[in-house]
């Protein structure tokens, strides 16, 4: 859609005009544009102490600015980490006159990566963020205000430039556009287009004809948008509208990305915010995150791999709390085994330990155990540590289960949890009532790795305890016919390894894990709330210079929260296949929490079959 050029006369306009162009060997600026990992931030309804203690105490340097109020002055602003690739000397600055952005341009050598033209007191300001134009951040570019489109179009002609900033508003009851152009020359020199008062939908589709990213999104009162869009390489990115501030939160963590531009509006008496996102994850994150994309949209979805004593492998939203299910029964586990390994209370395996069965359905483990059964000694069963653990860990009772929380207490187990750092995770509910009195219990993949990792290098537990810990769990040796053991098959071949060396390499590997899930209906069960987690370890040999095996232990996990699955779940009587055969959600559910959960360890076989 070409810019359509106003038929009203200009009254003034005035420009700023950058003092010399760019070197050749200027590079692109990482604002909007690079996706290397960094530390990043926002904020929304601040104040200028706010913005500045923000950049100063994060190390960071302002990106984008938006002027929310003017009385009192209030911000939205979004950082970047200002170290490494994404390093600028730069300044921001609000209530300004043209005149004093010049000044304030001259005397810093700078020039304009953000352009914010508002009215305060019936006078035009302006709020800009500025970089240092020097070095290999120098480039040839210009600024200008008040300008119809068909203004703007002829300057960027003249200037053989591209829009890095577009802003529109009404002045007088006429249409005006403030802008920031840059020489679309050399390092920058990029297809791009620009369209102005177009919809949603229009945008989509232009994105698609143009095989383009934005790197401006600006919303009017009509709910139309002014938007710039260059051609896209293979970076992820994301866009949004209408979206509340925890909404935004939430789409960056689980997008595993950093924002790079956003606006603030009132839509209906609600703050909202259209927002440009750039994927800020590694590689391997990047992958997995697409597997799970995948068949777990609109869900909360993650995955966590950590090398014990080492880096994380891959993560994302490894931070954020889920409803773990299941999976957190690992806590009673290692809970008990820790005050058997210090000999407290003269617990050890064989201790006596009683739980309660529902009286009408007296073998069902999946029940939500109930209070009230407990006040009945027929509904008793009376075993040991060692088969109430295994039942809890094998077999995932939660009648077992229930009777750890009673004989330690859920303070007991919290504050344990807590002095262990995992400081995100709580008991509140009975392990098996799902969300009953609207209570949920609390884990992080990063706090679940705490604990295997813990247990694994012998600071939470040791010796016969830790043997016995493991040995309890689900798991072990990896079998050859199994979706890892066919993955380790598949990256052996393909790095010509012997059927030899491949099954002895399947035959060091090892897990140990435990999974939860929850389908949990509402007021019907035409659809239902899909969750599936896991967390554990895993053993993996590397061999060394003189070739002898070295076990090396990685941490992990995986969750779905809170997917919606538009059918009834599977019944007892069913097969997983005849509940996918007739629910696609469920299946492309399914299948991507199956494929990641081999995809995950991929790299990491790989790295370890090239020392064999």
């Amino acid at each position: 859609m070409p810019p359509i050029v106003r038929t009203f006369v200009l009254l003034a306009i005035a420009v700023a005009v950058l003092a010399g162009a760019g070197p050749a060997a200027a590079a692109v600026d990482p604002e909007r544009n690079s996706t290397s990992v960094t530390g990043w931030w926002w904020y929304h309804g601040v104040s200028e102490a706010t913005v500045n203690s923000a950049a100063s105490s994060n190390g960071a340097r302002v990106i984008d600015i938006e002027v929310e109020s003017t009385s009192p002055y209030t911000f939205t602003a979004a950082y970047v980490k200002n170290s490494g690739s994404y390093a600028r000397t730069w300044w921001w600055y609000f209530g300004l006159t043209s005149a004093q952005v010049t000044q304030k341009m001259n005397a810093h050598h700078a020039r304009i990566i953000d352009l914010e033209r508002y009215t305060s007191g019936g006078q035009r300001r302006f709020g800009v963020v500025m970089v240092k134009n020097t070095g290999s951040a120098a480039k040839g570019w210009w600024w200008y205000y008040d300008l119809t489109s068909g203004e703007v179009s002829a300057k960027l002609d003249a200037h053989n430039a591209r829009l890095i900033d577009l802003e529109s508003y009404v002045v007088n009851g006429h249409r005006r556009y403030s802008v920031v152009m840059i020489r679309n020359s050399g390092a920058d020199a990029k297809a791009w287009w620009w369209y102005f008062n177009v919809s949603a939908s229009f945008v989509t589709s232009k994105l698609s004809a143009n095989k383009a990213r934005l790197i401006d999104l600006d919303r009017r009162s009509n709910g139309n948008f002014d938007v710039v869009m260059q051609r896209r390489g293979s970076e992820s990115w994301w866009w949004y509208y209408g979206k509340s501030a925890s909404s935004v939160a939430n789409l960056a963590s689980q997008n595993g990305a950093r924002i790079v531009d956003l606006e603030p509006y009132t839509s209906s008496g609600s703050k909202r915010f259209t927002v440009l996102m750039l994927n800020n994850s590694n590689a391997e994150t990047s992958r997995l995150r697409k597997i799970m994309a995948d068949g777990l949209t609109g869900s909360s979805y993650g995955v966590y791999v950590k090398k014990v004593g080492g880096g994380t492998v891959a993560g994302l939203q490894q931070s954020t709390i889920f409803e773990p299910a299941s999976t957190i029964k690992v806590v009673h586990h290692l809970y008990t085994m820790r005050r058997i390994q210090l000999g407290l209370g003269g617990d050890t395996l064989s201790t006596p330990i009683n739980y309660y069965v529902k009286p009408t359905d007296p073998t069902n483990k999946d029940v939500c155990p109930d209070p009230a059964w407990e006040t009945d000694r027929a509904n008793l069963v009376a075993t040991t540590l060692q088969d109430a653990l295994t039942k809890m860990m094998q077999n995932s009772d939660n009648r077992t289960t229930r009777a750890f929380q009673v004989r330690y207490g859920y303070p007991t187990i919290n504050a344990y949890m807590d002095a262990i750092g995992m400081t995100s995770s709580e008991f509140r509910q009975i392990l098996g009532c799902g969300f009953q009195n609207d209570l949920r219990n609390d884990l992080t993949l990063v706090d679940a790795g705490r604990l295997y990792e813990g247990v694994s290098n012998g600071t939470l537990l040791g010796g016969s305890a830790r043997d016995s810990f493991w040995s309890i769990m689900l798991g072990g040796p990896v079998s050859a016919t199994s979706a890892l053991g066919l993955m380790i098959k598949d990256e052996g071949a393909k790095l010509g390894k012997s059927a030899t060396k491949v099954n002895t390499f399947i035959g060091a590997t090892n897990t140990r894990s435990k999974g939860g899930s929850y389908d949990i209906c509402g007021s019907s069960c035409s659809s239902y709330t899909y969750i599936r987690t896991v967390a554990g370890r895993i053993t993996i040999p590397f061999k060394n210079g003189a070739g002898s095996i070295v076990p090396t232990d990685y941490v992990y996990g995986r969750f779905a929260d809170g997917l919606t699955i538009p059918c009834t779940p599977k019944s007892s009587s069913e097969t997983t296949a005849q509940a996918e055969a007739r629910c696609s959600k469920y299946k492309k559910a399914n299948a991507a929490l199956n494929k990641v959960g081999t995809e995950m360890f991929r790299t990491i076989v790989r790295a370890a079959l090239k020392t064999w």
